[in-house]
């Protein structure tokens, strides 16, 4: 029989007993793209070998008679007795248990006919785990283009169709999860390198809504914003993933100081003595400035924003 791992072909002899040699066993356990990743669990050590069938795969058919089960695939089929297959549902998802040390699998023309109807659901499986994997990588360098950042996948690994991890041709780690196919993305974090403990950028989906938190020397931020493509438009976002990538790049920091301005310029710098409207707003630009210059210490000595801040305080009450 031949099963599949990675694009090329593990090829293994197999006989009546071959499903219980310590040698397929071990193939199944390794660390590679293994039948695992398609939902192909042993042979146990009892003999047992259990798949795992997508509830909405309609290829890979199965009846329940009286006394058997009917698997089928394409023009392959194969009736086995209950009592050497277990069948149970799951959410999403059915478990087929065979018994392959039960006496009907000893027989060769049952095993055959066994054998043709999993191999094909195992090619199957494999195909479609490819494009799924593709998929995934090409939803990563997606996202981290909208972040700016222009390193593509170079590596990764992922154990189901929604959630993919690896590292990027900078160096920086990363891990996307998924809630559906069709997700743009639940979770997505990056670290700046492997010896990071936490995610450097954590985004998180929301409803419509997709939040950011940038982990920076000084301080954690956090972005809200209702599309990805938002965060190319803004200064603060992409000053923020300029720390965290650690881009010294003066562009970015340039921006945002010009951000800071415009904030400092529109700022009604006396609190309204009246107007509960007019005391929220006041507060909220006082704390979105001081917000501002607690990220712009990564790059700016707090002295000169200080000075920065009394300078414009300075300017524009006395034009008031």
């Amino acid at each position: 029989m031949l099963w599949i791992l990675e694009s090329k072909f593990y090829s293994v002899k197999m006989n009546n007993h071959a499903l219980n040699t310590s040698q397929f066993v071990s193939i199944n356990e390794s660390k590679c793209l293994s039948k695992k990743d398609v939902g192909v669990i042993g042979p146990l050590p009892n003999g047992d070998l259990k798949i795992k069938i997508p509830s909405e795969d309609e290829i890979f058919g199965r009846r329940e008679l009286d006394e058997s089960y009917i698997f089928e695939f394409g023009d392959s089929q194969v009736e086995i007795p209950k009592n050497c297959v277990i069948v149970s549902k799951k959410p999403g998802y059915d478990v087929a248990t065979f018994k392959t040390g039960m006496n009907w699998f000893g027989n060769a023309e049952n095993f055959q006919k066994f054998e043709n109807v999993v191999e094909k659901f195992i090619e199957k499986q494999y195909s479609n785990l490819d494009s799924q994997q593709e998929s995934l990588k090409e939803d990563v360098n997606i996202i981290t283009d909208e972040l700016g950042i222009e390193d593509d996948v170079e590596e990764f690994e992922t154990d189901s169709e929604l959630s993919i991890q690896g590292k990027l041709t900078n160096g920086m780690e990363f891990e996307l999860q998924k809630s559906s196919k069709n997700d743009p993305m639940k979770k997505f974090f990056i670290w700046k390198n492997s010896d990071d403990i936490h995610p450097c950028i954590e985004m998180r989906r929301k409803g419509s809504k997709f939040e950011c938190k940038y982990r920076t020397p000084k301080g954690n931020f956090d972005c809200k914003h209702d599309s990805l493509t938002s965060l190319q438009s803004n200064p603060v976002d992409k000053y923020l993933i300029s720390v965290c990538r650690g881009d010294k790049s003066e562009d970015n920091q340039k921006n945002l100081v010009d951000h800071l301005f415009k904030l400092f310029k529109y700022h009604n710098w006396q609190k309204p003595e009246s107007g509960e409207e007019k005391i929220e707003r006041h507060l909220e630009e006082t704390r979105e400035i001081k917000r501002v210059m607690e990220m712009l210490k990564n790059s700016i000595p707090e002295k000169h924003l200080e000075e920065m801040y009394t300078d414009a305080r300075s300017k524009f009450i006395s034009k008031k």
